[in-house]
């Protein structure tokens, strides 16, 4: 290819205005007026991406509380689901000590507690109307003993739970000494940390472990109901009865369904 002379010659009047053009400045000139302009067009830019990555963050915040709410409304059936399988078990239990009692039983359900004159009662959603009537067992499980009967209101009704020091009850003990003694005891709540029996005379075999159970001689208190388990005994020689302390056999943070012994048929 052969390069003609005039296309040199041009280029040489270009390199020669560019060298002129640099010398005098223009091109600082150029560079001043245009920074303001590429400025702006910088700050847009990064305002847009700012505004992109604002969307983009609540977009993933909002994502990130939906993701929360559902793992939360799954947690929550869950509970309810455990909660009614537990109420379920409960409830089977029940059915099974009320289909074999005599008395007429009511199932409750335990709705609060209600504290009056120092007293701490639970409130039973059973009352006057149900048949429920003051001095009656209350029961869970197969028979365990967990109170009775202290108040009736017409829709509602006040357990007093058998660790109270308000509770009385008559019981007996199954021992397993051979003696042919029937071992008799009035048992009292003990302010919240158990049951104590009195009245058990210093000479009577009792031993810890052996069971106790309602002995029927108190009205609306059939005989036979648990108690619970001697948990300690101590005997001084200058009484004529020993004391002897009762552990329950249940635990209340379990209760929530009880059923009330209202009496024969």
């Amino acid at each position: 290819m052969v390069v003609k002379p005039r296309n040199i010659l041009y280029f040489i009047l270009i390199l020669i205005a560019l060298f002129f053009l640099f010398k005098i400045g223009f091109f600082n000139f150029i560079t001043r007026r245009l920074n303001p302009v590429l400025g702006g067009l910088n700050k847009e830019g990064t305002n847009i991406n700012q505004a992109a990555m604002g969307t983009n963050i609540k977009n993933v915040l909002s994502e990130n509380e939906q993701l929360k709410k559902q793992i939360a409304d799954l947690q929550k059936e869950n509970i309810g689901l455990l909660d009614s399988s537990q109420k379920f078990d409960l409830l089977s239990q029940q059915l099974g000590f009320v289909s074999r009692q005599k008395n007429r039983p009511i199932l409750a359900n335990i709705i609060g507690q209600n504290e009056e004159n120092g007293i701490n009662y639970y409130l039973l959603d059973r009352g006057g109307d149900d048949q429920v009537s003051i001095g009656a067992a209350v029961v869970v499980n197969d028979g365990f003993l967990v109170g009775k009967i202290a108040k009736v209101q017409k829709n509602y009704s006040y357990l007093l739970p058998l660790y109270d020091n308000h509770f009385l009850t008559s019981v007996d003990f199954l021992t397993t000494e051979k003696t042919g003694q029937l071992i008799s005891g009035l048992a009292q709540g003990k302010q919240g940390l158990g049951i104590e029996v009195k009245f058990v005379p210093l000479d009577s075999p009792v031993k810890i472990g052996d069971y106790l159970i309602t002995s029927g001689l108190e009205k609306n208190i059939p005989r036979g109901l648990i108690v619970g388990q001697v948990s300690n005994i101590e005997k001084k020689t200058d009484l004529s009865f020993q004391n002897v302390s009762i552990q329950p056999l249940i635990s209340w943070s379990n209760v929530r369904i009880v059923v009330v012994l209202t009496g024969s048929n």
